[in-house]
């Protein structure tokens, strides 16, 4: 059985008895940065709290050439975004270093490191999950309408999840001519109001990347 890893590898080996696998995998003795830090930004510059970030490490450990493999991933250290978006991690290795990135309004979960020795501080600038909510006035045309649908360029239905729930569906329900706000896939690009059954219209939307978008007459 081999290793192999950006960095050095240290491999150990022993008999076992039949029917038995043993491997063990230890990272060469390369001395780690004593600190990184860092800051996560939008897309408008803006610094994103509340992000958990983790050092991930990544090992592949695998037989012969054309049989079974196996990949592994080693966690470190991990702390949380300020307010501001910024970050400390202390020690961090200096190599094969994917920082993962866990909130749910980000549409960016993984950061490649790479040598940690050659920049001790970073900027990573991520994607959001687009959110937008619809509000209708009372005397437009669709205002009767009970539910809304979202859709993208090729007219397929996509899935909403509101803010504060887990799960997902394809409708949102209108109240007093407002949904509640949720997220939705980027490639959005039509609201279709609907009362019962019938189809009463549809509205172009154009997201931001940043923030809710309101979808108004």
């Amino acid at each position: 059985m081999r290793a192999v890893e950006r960095g050095a590898a240290e491999i150990s080996t022993a008999r076992v008895r039949a029917g038995t696998l043993d491997a063990q995998l230890r990272f060469g003795q390369e001395q780690p940065l004593p600190q990184v830090t860092g800051r996560i930004v939008d897309p408008r510059g803006r610094g994103v709290g509340g992000v958990k970030v983790v050092v991930r490490r990544h090992t592949f450990v695998y037989g012969a050439p054309d049989t079974m493999q196996m990949s592994y991933h080693a966690y470190g250290q991990r702390t949380t975004t300020a307010a501001d978006g910024t970050f400390t991690l202390a020690p961090v290795p200096v190599s094969g270093v994917t920082l993962e990135l866990r909130h749910p309004e980000l549409a960016t979960h993984d950061y490649a490191f790479g040598d940690a020795g050659t920049q001790p501080h970073v900027e990573i600038q991520v994607r959001m999950v687009p959110r937008l909510r619809i509000e209708l006035p009372a005397d437009h045309s669709f205002a009767r309408a009970d539910r809304v649908r979202v859709l993208d360029a090729r007219g397929e239905r996509l899935y909403l999840t509101p803010d504060g729930g887990r799960g997902s569906q394809k409708e949102l329900t209108l109240r007093d001519g407002r949904t509640a706000t949720a997220r939705v896939a980027g490639r959005a690009t039509a609201v279709v109001f609907l009362a019962a059954d019938a189809e009463l219209g549809r509205l172009a939307v154009q997201l931001e990347p940043v923030g809710v978008t309101v979808v108004r007459p």
